[in-house]
């Protein structure tokens, strides 16, 4: 067979261009849609407090004396003040472990137009793949003829 015998067969090659394209046009549809995404979470958290108690007491006397001379009598006064005062730091020590053993998907709650995006797009990919089809089978039938 020589290649003069060969005959360019124009149908056939846009047959095969147009299945390749539709091939990727499917993939590419398919692939839009991303898997829910864990977020990775710490298993284990441990949080530590400590507690101390610090008593402070503070003793305060005055001692407080008036004497003074009135014309003959003389007027002696004394004032004695206690005062104690007590002071308290209190810390605690807490320790405490959280366990999370599963992780959990992090979902974000579509609002209506999304939803009615989302939708929309789910019944163009069926009209789409229903029209894929459709021309398929007209190219196969028309060049089995």
């Amino acid at each position: 067979m020589t290649p003069r015998d060969t005959k360019y067969q124009p149908g056939v090659c846009t047959a095969l261009l147009a299945a390749v394209l539709m091939l990727l046009a499917v993939a590419v549809m398919l692939s839009g849609c991303s898997p829910t995404k864990y977020v990775p979470v710490e298993t284990v958290r441990t949080e530590y407090r400590d507690r101390e108690v610090e008593k402070i007491v503070a003793d305060t006397v005055h001692d407080t004396r008036f004497v003074w001379v009135k014309g003959d009598t003389l007027v002696d006064i004394r004032e004695t003040e206690h005062i104690r005062r007590v002071e308290i730091h209190d810390t605690c020590y807490i320790e405490r472990t959280d366990t999370i053993r599963i992780p959990y998907p992090v979902e974000k709650h579509l609002t209506k137009w999304e939803q009615a995006k989302q939708d929309f797009g789910g019944f163009a990919l069926g009209g789409v793949a229903i029209v894929i089809c459709a021309v398929v089978v007209w190219l196969v039938r028309k060049f089995r003829k």
